[in-house]
């Protein structure tokens, strides 16, 4: 995955990190033409760690991807999650893994590898927005 970000919005970014700033961007995935997305740090107290995690947004039409496993969906958000404190990548993974399979509401994951304007950025867990779209599939939300 690719995110194709102007330097001077990449700056601003990271500024400040608790700013709620939402930069545009240009998400490739795979070798998917690259979409319209904005992108902002994600995450509470994580913000303060040098790795950052990332919120994406598609802007316009909202491509179908599998991103999850799953095959085909239409995917508009999702989250980039750095772990930092989690050097194994397994512990929210395996939390979600056990929720899911004790009947628990818990979005999907996957894994990433990020680069930043085709500079590798590092490797991340891909997480399922949880919103509207999220409650629908699960049939948790009226039409």
């Amino acid at each position: 995955m690719d995110l194709g970000v102007a330097p001077a919005d990449w700056d601003l970014l990271h500024e400040d990190p608790n700013a709620n700033i939402e930069v545009p961007c240009i998400l490739t995935v795979d070798d998917d033409a690259g979409l319209d997305a904005d992108l902002e740090i994600h995450g509470g107290f994580a913000r303060a760690f040098p790795k950052k995690s990332y919120r994406v947004h598609v802007k316009g039409e909202e491509p179908e991807w599998d991103l999850f496993g799953d095959g085909l969906e239409k995917q508009e958000r999702f989250v980039l999650q750095a772990s930092w404190v989690d050097p194994t990548f397994l512990r929210n993974e395996l939390t979600l893994w056990l929720d899911r399979m004790g009947g628990v509401l818990a979005p999907r994951f996957s894994f990433a590898e990020l680069t930043i304007n085709g500079e590798y950025h590092g490797f991340y867990v891909l997480i399922e927005r949880v919103d509207e779209r999220f409650l629908e599939r699960h049939g948790d939300r009226k039409s």
